[in-house]
């Protein structure tokens, strides 16, 4: 008895599966989260470069290699102290950039955690509370007929306006860590784009 069209698609399948490549084949290396020593030697931070450029998939694995190739000397401690600048004068704007923004964006996770998003989880709680808090106070002072706790639910409405504004600053108006780094490196090539223009 034959095989049927069925089954010879599946066998063909399962050998197209057999020749894929592996995910570590592919260059799948883990993201880092975290950054090299401060002892850590030039080789060792080339290494977190090329990684990092990998693992976010900006780069292949040879390209990597050429883009952090460029890191000569410094150590762990340089990879964390250098400015934004630095960076650029290193790596070109693009790669400089994009280098700079992950390696602080992983040392302020490193220093603060997720900190930043724990501010704005609980100022957006605070803020939900103070509503509820401005809510009931209202209530109070419309419908109650006691003058002294009218006048008592007034004080905590107003309170309440600034408890209000200040959980909504603390819940929506604090850039991410992203964002902050973002900003740093536009100053950066603000800077460096007006100090060109004086040369000029």
């Amino acid at each position: 008895m034959g095989r049927t069209v069925e089954d010879q698609d599946l066998e063909m399948s399962r050998r197209d599966e057999e020749s894929l490549p592996l995910y570590s084949e592919l260059g799948g290396a883990k993201v880092p989260t975290s950054i090299p020593e401060p002892t850590a030697t030039p080789d060792d931070v080339r290494d977190f470069f090329k990684t990092l450029l990998v693992s976010k998939g900006q780069s292949s694995s040879e390209d990597a290699e050429v883009i952090a190739a460029k890191w000569k000397r410094g150590s762990g401690d340089e990879l964390k102290r250098y400015p934004p600048h630095m960076y650029f004068n290193i790596f070109g704007h693009e790669d400089g950039w994009f280098l700079y923004k992950e390696t602080k964006l992983i040392v302020k996770r490193e220093k603060h955690g997720e900190g930043n998003s724990k501010h704005k989880r609980r100022g957006r709680i605070a803020l939900a509370v103070m509503v509820a808090w401005e809510i009931a106070v209202i209530s109070i002072t419309v419908f109650s007929s006691d003058e002294v706790l009218s006048m008592l639910a007034f004080i905590g409405a107003l309170l309440g306006v600034v408890g209000l504004i200040v959980a909504a600053a603390v819940g929506f108006g604090m850039p991410s860590l992203e964002d902050q780094v973002e900003a740093e490196l536009r100053r950066c090539m603000e800077t460096s784009r007006s100090t060109d223009d004086n040369r000029s």
